[in-house]
């Protein structure tokens, strides 16, 4: 039998809280969770295994681990979270946020999360909820733990990334207002599988299932196989079943539903985590004039010069991954896709630099390219024609480089200070051949933790 959940909030991945802990997961001393944000279980696990064990810590090392105390201090029976941020930028975005998590036990076995981040903006989330006076409350997290052994459920809402990557996946990236549904793990000795399912939209009757495959070859190797379904009009129960495999089952139905499969792995090397995502909207296996719909990413995390962790990550996405004939069946919700946030038709490069040092300041450098074409994803191929073997990226092709030097200060481990400035170049914007432009880009951050 399990240990009851007593902490059960997810941390944010917009916390700086959850860098500190990717720098403990690089380095080799907490384990990878692919399902995210982390849950304060996860976390509060993970160190205290490490704080019991005899690694022998660098300066660095013990200041990161130091900055997990606020957490792993918490009373068991009722646990929070209290995180605030006040935010500028150069091009007249401001702003501040209260998020406050909370989580506890209800029975044996059966644990509750909750989350609520209030927002006050110059600009609205034309994503999140409907605002009042400037003001926007998101109800992130309202969710039941169920975890009696080896398989545990989650019902309710929850923000899901399901990737290796930090903060976005090609099959399900975190929504403004997370996913109402129900998730469902089964953990064993060299395997784990995943099941999701929640309604998108309920005046629609929009619906996301999925479910995901996981060997842990070794504790270096771990390779996945996810496969996702959109759909919407009749409920179809037999989607409900986390074991049926949905392409046949819609294909005996004779349904045209959105399907995705993705191939994932994860393999650490040395000091070194090498990552891939592999999707598959559409494959031609016979010789139809019709397009492939593929994308793909690779990423390393490294100390390659110890303190000096390395991030480098490219991402390719077809022209009409994401789009299909029947407009209530695109893969995206509230406008923006549920996969890869900027949609398809695009490739993006990104690198980031940091150096952890054991006085609490930490600078970097970013750079991040990206080419967007003109393809969308509600413009699917059998509504476009023409070409379908369009060049990469298609028409007029906008590209982004931002190039930012950083820096985060950390105090009494409860206030963090962030802040960036550097310089972004434009070319095509909106994709309009010549329209280039050129800005200084400036970002700063206030957090504390509660």
């Amino acid at each position: 039998m399990l240990i009851i959940f007593l902490l059960n909030f997810t941390v944010p991945i917009d916390f700086p809280i959850s860098e500190h802990f990717e720098y403990l997961q690089v380095r080799g001393f907490t384990e990878q969770n692919f399902i995210q944000p982390n849950s304060i279980h996860f976390i509060n696990d993970q160190i205290n295994g490490l704080l019991i064990s005899d690694w022998m810590w660098k300066p660095a090392d013990r200041q990161i681990i130091g900055y997990f105390t606020k957490l792993i201090t918490k009373p068991e029976s009722f646990s929070y979270l209290l995180g605030m941020n006040a935010h500028y930028s150069m091009d007249d975005l401001y702003g501040a946020m209260i998020d406050i998590r909370t989580s506890g036990r209800l029975a044996n076995n059966v644990g509750f999360s909750q989350a609520l981040r209030i927002s006050r903006t110059n600009v609205v989330d034309r994503t999140g909820p409907y605002p009042w006076k400037d003001l926007q409350a998101y109800i992130s997290e309202g969710t039941i733990i169920v975890d009696p052994g080896p398989v545990s459920w989650e019902i309710g809402r929850r923000n899901l990334n399901l990737s290796w990557f930090d903060n976005t996946s090609l099959i399900l990236s975190p929504a403004s207002e997370g996913y109402d549904g129900i998730l469902m793990t089964i953990n064993g000795s060299f395997y784990e599988f995943h099941s999701f399912f929640s309604m998108l939209d309920a005046s629609d009757n929009r619906f996301i299932t999925l479910h995901r495959l996981a060997l842990r070859i070794t504790n270096s190797i771990n390779i996945g196989f996810s496969e996702a379904l959109l759909f919407s009009g009749n409920f179809e129960p037999l989607y409900m079943n986390p074991f049926v495999p949905y392409y046949l089952a819609q294909w005996g139905m004779r349904r045209d539903d959105n399907m995705m499969w993705m191939l994932d792995a994860r393999v650490r090397i040395l000091r070194s985590y090498l990552s891939g995502e592999f999707l598959i909207d559409d494959y031609m296996y016979e010789s139809d004039p019709y397009p492939d719909k593929l994308a793909y990413r690779l990423q390393i995390k490294s100390f390659p010069v110890y303190p000096v962790m390395v991030k480098a990550a490219y991402t390719m996405v077809d022209k009409w991954v994401y789009t299909q004939r029947y407009p209530q069946n695109v893969y995206e919700n509230s406008g923006l896709p549920l996969g890869f946030p900027l949609g398809n038709d695009v490739d993006q490069v990104s690198i980031t630099i940091k150096y952890f040092t054991d006085r609490n300041i930490h600078p970097s450098l970013n750079v991040d390219l990206v080419r967007k074409g003109e393809g969308s994803i509600y413009l699917p191929f059998e509504e476009e024609g023409g070409n379908w073997q369009p060049p990469f990226p298609s028409g007029v092709v906008e590209q982004q480089l931002k190039l930012f030097a950083g820096i985060d200060i950390v105090l009494l481990r409860a206030f963090c200070l962030q802040s960036k400035i550097g310089y972004q170049w434009i070319k095509n914007t909106d994709h309009q051949t010549g329209n280039n432009s050129g800005d200084v880009l400036f970002n700063a951050k206030i957090w504390a933790f509660l």
